[in-house]
């Protein structure tokens, strides 16, 4: 999975930074 692109598209507010930051954790596990 490393060096992949991940496009978040979702309206300002919904959570968008609460779903990158747990993939990043699951990914640095």
């Amino acid at each position: 999975m490393r060096g992949t692109l991940f496009i978040v598209a979702a309206p300002y507010g919904a959570g968008k930074s609460s779903i990158v930051n747990a993939v990043l954790a699951r990914d640095a596990n």
